[in-house]
């Protein structure tokens, strides 16, 4: 596996949960 793929996918994820948060 790619570390850059996973670094990538772990900051769409991280971002994501952060956005859904201020969202709430």
């Amino acid at each position: 596996m790619n570390a850059y793929y996973i670094q990538d996918r772990l900051e769409a994820q991280s971002w994501a949960r952060h956005y859904q948060q201020l969202a709430r």
